[in-house]
């Protein structure tokens, strides 16, 4: 007698888990390794640039900045700087961060759960979850929690997992629709939607035409698009045909560079976390760990396509379903080397940088690690039967996720709410010492290598910090409304370009925004140093480029504090309990 294996449940198997216990399974996971500290995480590096004004946005100012970046897109991305700035607006108004937080919290939630739906078609409800939990713990990308990467990374991974969910589906045009978006929003995530003929492979000549018809549509779009971008003078369009000979090398080195290092981490970084996780890290990584034990019990690892004949498995079914696996792998190692494609632009190549911001060169290449991860223990599960071997596999995949969810709640801890926290004390330090700070002066800060008194983000230069500070003490402090220049902070080093002007010494910082930079003049500009991991305000004179100039003396007296905005009061402000009535009116010890 033939029989199909029902796709809700094997032979002996528990009822299989409903895909709403899925979707919240898979919240919980990111929950606790992304971002269960988020109350402690605030902005981080372009955050400064991208989420930072919008703190302080009317609703006019929102349509304002959306319709500049549709008719004038920054980088050639008009869906994503309207996106990031609609999104900042909404969830993260008056400094208050968590709401964006979770927001991206929500996010990868739905990408793991879309990564499950697609592979689950694809393969089995067992890879389906391997494939999913591979994606949302990607340990090598730690860069989740990063406001800024919701419209450039959070939400394109969401727009790619859909349209290749419609792909499979047999919604082209729908998937062709979605794909091409990526290309105005983070055109890095178009690259792995080659792939999706070989998720649907089958042994007919179709396919043939389906994989020519389907290159031919994948480049003409790219290039309709690409040729746009360049024609309105998009710079990075124009570099890429412009030294096409000398950036071929470099894309050849990233596509087998980027997977390589993601790969190791893959393996390495769940080690890590069992060697050196504390009590709190371990925690996590055992109910995770349980947690996948008990969901791969219940999820089925054979698809409706097996076929079996009273308790055999029909071999032609099970010799084109393995062929379907090999295929599928091949797809996903193919997406995870070309997810690289463009990681040849300066501060991405080579793409071995494996801590901070710049780990977001790997996002794109987690959907196919996570293909390809998923196929492998796919086909493993197809070589053991019901006993100690499978236990075993199952136990392998428990460890492994379970170990990178401890390693993420560790960088949770030791970057996010670290770097925040030295950031907070960076910020009050230095406002409480500027309390006499007039109309067009200028704050300096003599960059500093010491994490814990000028702090910047692992994984990026020493003075990264350069680039952000300018463009924040406005928002921080309330100035009077007829001063005619506000004050700024600026980092200073001694490589700092400068160049002489009538009003004084004009000083490159920061490097990439020439409309502010500053003009040094004696007893015009307050000066900063660490000391003894202090940030110290000096009064003698300090040599700039080669020549002394004289600061402004810090007062004798003290005077009152300046007048702070709520975004300060909300991303700086001590933890209060002044809203919390029965602890602010809490009665003491009769006395």
């Amino acid at each position: 007698m033939i029989s199909r294996i029902s796709p809700s449940r094997e032979p002996g198997s528990a009822p299989e888990i409903s895909a709403t216990n899925i979707f919240l399974i898979f919240g919980g996971v990111v929950f606790i390794s992304h971002f269960l500290l988020c109350s402690k995480f605030g902005i981080y590096e372009d955050d400064y640039i991208l989420v930072l004004p919008t703190f302080i946005w009317s609703w006019f100012d929102w349509l304002r900045a959306i319709t500049s970046d549709l008719l004038s897109p920054p980088q050639g991305r008009p869906l994503y700087y309207c996106v990031q700035h609609t999104l900042s607006f909404l969830t993260t108004h008056g400094g208050n961060t968590v709401g964006g937080y979770l927001v991206s919290f929500l996010i990868v939630t739905i990408n793991g759960f879309l990564m499950f739906r697609l592979l689950s078609r694809v393969l089995s409800p067992f890879a389906g979850f391997i494939g999913a939990m591979t994606l949302i713990l990607f340990p090598i990308d730690t860069s989740r929690q990063i406001l800024m990467h919701q419209a450039a990374l959070l939400l394109p991974m969401t727009v790619l997992l859909a349209a290749l969910l419609c792909y499979v589906g047999g919604r082209r045009v729908i998937a062709f629709i979605l794909a091409g978006t990526l290309l105005l929003t983070y055109e890095s995530f178009y690259l792995p939607f080659l792939i999706a003929p070989l998720l649907t492979w089958e042994p007919s000549r179709k396919m043939i035409r389906r994989l020519v018809e389907h290159l031919m549509v994948f480049f003409l779009i790219a290039g309709g698009i690409f040729f746009f971008r360049e024609l309105f003078g998009e710079e990075r369009a124009r570099s890429t045909v412009e030294n096409l000979g000398g950036i071929v090398p470099k894309v050849l080195a990233a596509c087998t560079l980027g997977p390589m290092n993601a790969g190791s981490a893959l393996l390495l970084r769940p080690i890590d976390a069992i060697l050196h996780s504390d009590v709190f890290e371990w925690f996590a990584l055992i109910c995770v760990a349980l947690l996948t034990m008990f969901v791969l019990r219940k999820l089925p690892s054979v698809p409706r396509t097996i076929v079996r004949v009273g308790k055999e498995t029909d071999l032609g079914s099970d010799r084109y379903y393995r062929t379907k696996i090999l295929v599928a792998m091949v797809g996903g190692v193919l997406a995870w080397s070309i997810s690289y494609l463009l990681a040849f632009r300066p501060g991405y190549f080579p793409p071995v940088v494996s801590i901070g911001r710049l780990t977001a060169v790997h996002t794109v290449g987690a959907v196919g690690g996570a293909i390809l991860v998923a196929t492998v223990f796919q086909m493993i599960v197809g070589k053991v039967n019901q006993g100690i071997l499978r236990t075993a596999l199952f136990s392998t995949a428990a460890v492994l996720f379970g170990g990178m969810s401890a390693f993420a709640l560790h960088v949770q801890r030791t970057e996010y709410v670290a770097d925040w926290s030295k950031q907070q004390q960076f910020w009050r330090n230095l406002t409480a010492d500027i309390r006499d700070v007039e109309d067009g002066d200028l704050i300096m800060v003599e960059l500093s290598i010491d994490p814990d008194a000028m702090p910047v983000t692992q994984g990026e230069p020493a003075f990264g910090e350069v680039n952000y500070p300018p463009l924040a003490l406005p928002y921080f402090i309330e100035f009077p409304p007829v001063w005619k220049q506000v004050p700024r902070v600026y980092g200073y080093w001694a490589q700092c370009e400068f160049e002489d002007t009538d009003k004084g010494r004009k000083l490159h910082t920061p490097p990439w925004l020439p409309s502010i930079w500053p003009v040094i003049s004696n007893e015009r500009f307050v000066y900063f140093r660490v000391e003894q991991k202090r940030l110290v305000r000096v009064s003698e004179p300090v040599d700039i480029g080669g020549k002394k100039f004289t600061p402004r003396s810090k007062p004798l007296q003290t005077l009152p504090p300046l007048r702070t905005t709520g975004v300060f009061n909300n991303l700086f402000g001590e933890p209060s309990s002044n809203r919390w009535f029965t602890l602010k009116n809490a009665r003491p010890y009769p006395q």
